[in-house]
């Protein structure tokens, strides 16, 4: 849910999207979610306020720690913009450098 879902403001249906493919990219990388809350209320001023944390360290499937690469993280941090108007847009998202390496492999 993103932060104007959350404050119950009106919104644009494609931002609200991309922040939702932050999210969901948020919990591929890490297995873990950027915002929690102890209950509802809780949880959605945390969204609300845009904050998250990356986890202290990663282990892959061998227990190895792994680093999360800097292009990897910009683009979770473009898609998790807390204002609406500076989100990317779909076209500007395909266009990142870490995806396009991605893409790649």
């Amino acid at each position: 849910m993103s932060p104007e879902l959350a404050m119950k403001k009106e919104h644009i249906g494609a931002p609200a999207d991309v922040w939702a493919l932050g999210v969901m990219l948020y919990i591929l990388l890490t297995g873990k979610m950027p915002f929690y809350g102890g209950f509802e209320e809780d949880l959605f001023r945390r969204i609300s306020q845009g904050k998250y944390k990356w986890p202290d360290f990663l282990t892959d499937k061998h227990n190895q720690v792994v680093e999360l690469s800097s292009g990897a993280k910009n683009l979770v941090r473009r898609l998790l913009t807390k204002d609406e108007k500076m989100r990317p847009t779909a076209e500007q998202i395909l266009d990142d450098k870490w995806l396009k390496k991605v893409e790649n492999l």
